[in-house]
């Protein structure tokens, strides 16, 4: 006895490009803890258009969304070693 309650729950799964990625980094090495700015670009891959608005992962940073599909993410690493940035989820 009681209150039933029924609903149905769609999921929709979308794929995502990044299209271009810029960096200011011009040498291939930093001091460790510089930050360094990180801007892409992503699109819906059925339609290529500009992602506007979510949640897109680098690791453990999270991007700033900007306009038109980019965002931009400040990376640093407290550690030397080599680093490759790019999404890791959204």
């Amino acid at each position: 006895m009681g209150n039933v309650e029924s609903y149905s729950r769609s999921i929709l799964y979308t794929y995502l490009e990044v299209q271009n990625i810029e960096s200011l980094l011009i040498t291939k090495r930093v001091d460790v803890g510089t930050q360094i700015p990180i801007k892409f670009k992503v699109v819906l891959v059925h339609d290529k258009r500009p992602l506007e608005s979510g949640k897109i992962f680098i690791g453990e940073f999270v991007a700033t969304p900007l306009s038109n599909g980019w965002f931009e993410v400040i990376v640093s690493s407290d550690k030397v070693g080599r680093y490759l940035y790019h999404p890791t989820s959204a």
